[in-house]
């Protein structure tokens, strides 16, 4: 089944959890703010209330009031159906906490309270009434770059204890950054993306009092290519023609960026040449379809156009390509004309 487009300006079709996300938004579970669905942020137990409630169609309502969330609270009514199902019952101080954090093993709790009436307070299960007291855990930040000091998106952390076994994961959205909320404490960390060399840091303390930032320099194993110039003529190798690219442009248009660039091709040999093909490459994504003409140029004859890429802001281009036809290349290759892309 083919996900719906989300129209979100920080997902994109083929993204990591794009699918998951496609449907809970399809089912009404959960939904975006003004075009954007902040998929790397923190959820709170407000936020988790309600899509348990929107979830399972928990209904209900209850005596209970806390002292932090009153009728007009946006949460309100989800918040009452998990106390009125006895999937929470919040803290012993009559607080629910909306705006808490909500961390692993609570939502767990939650769901197991949800599927298993073993578990719900006042049976006969193993955990306490009172929703469990949060440990205390800080911010451990970091922002990854490549070795050109671009802003790396995609990129997956993985922090480790003292016995190997990882502890929390994320992954770097468009402007290279990521936040792991994590107890105090001796840890090691690895970085991994597709078109970079692995990175391992043996020793990382995060400590409560203290500014817990790293910043990370991956290199790129990509292959290098010699990128030819803006206002110069090239004679295309695979077709003959002599190619100029006049200028490249990147527009930024809010929720995308639009690449324009403008061309002309000249036909300097003795035959009848078919105009060839434009196509942009990326380091986070398949390449787009090649854009062209197609038209014959006869010898000495001229054609000027412009065209525009538009990419999503996650997106990562890094070569524009020109050739003969380029419809089934997925990677761009030494002997084909190339423009980097900046």
């Amino acid at each position: 089944m083919t996900a719906p487009n989300l129209n979100f300006h920080d997902m994109s079709p083929g993204g990591y959890g794009y699918d998951k996300v496609a449907n809970a938004v399809e089912l009404d579970i959960i939904n975006g703010s003004n075009g954007y669905f902040k998929p790397w942020e923190t959820v709170t137990r407000a936020q988790m209330a309600a899509i348990l409630s929107r979830a399972y169609d928990l209904e209900g309502n209850t005596n209970s009031n806390f002292t932090d969330v009153n009728e007009n609270h946006w949460a309100y009514s989800n918040i009452q159906a998990l106390v009125a199902n006895k999937i929470t019952t919040g803290y012993s101080d009559q607080t629910f906490r909306p705006n808490a954090f909500i961390q692993r093993q609570h939502f767990s709790l939650f769901l197991e309270r949800n599927f298993n009436d073993f578990f719900k307070p006042g049976s006969p299960g193993p955990s306490p009434d009172p929703d469990p007291e949060p440990e205390q855990k800080v911010n451990f930040v970091g922002t990854i770059k490549d070795d050109k000091g671009e802003l790396i998106s995609g990129a997956e952390i993985q922090l480790y204890d003292e016995n190997n076994d990882i502890v929390a994961e994320a992954i770097t959205i468009g402007n290279g950054e990521f936040i792991i909320l994590v107890e105090s404490g001796e840890y090691s960390l690895s970085v991994t993306h597709e078109n970079y060399e692995a990175y391992e840091l043996q020793e990382l303390t995060v400590n409560a009092d203290a500014e817990n930032e790293v910043n990370i320099t991956l290199q790129s194993t990509q292959v290098s290519f010699e990128y030819l110039e803006l206002n110069q003529p090239y004679v295309s190798g695979d077709n003959g023609m002599t190619v100029e690219l006049n200028s490249l442009e990147k527009i930024d248009q809010g929720g995308f960026y639009e690449y324009i660039f403008n061309y002309t091709e000249t036909n300097h040999t003795k035959d009848v040449i078919p105009q060839g093909a434009f196509k942009l490459y990326f380091q986070n994504e398949e390449p787009v379809p090649q854009y062209g003409f197609f038209n014959d140029l006869y010898p000495g004859e001229s054609a000027t156009r412009e065209y525009r890429f538009k990419v999503l802001k996650s997106s990562e281009p890094y070569c524009l390509e020109y050739g003969g036809n380029l419809f089934f290349k997925e990677e761009p290759t030494a002997e084909i004309l190339k423009w980097e892309i900046s």
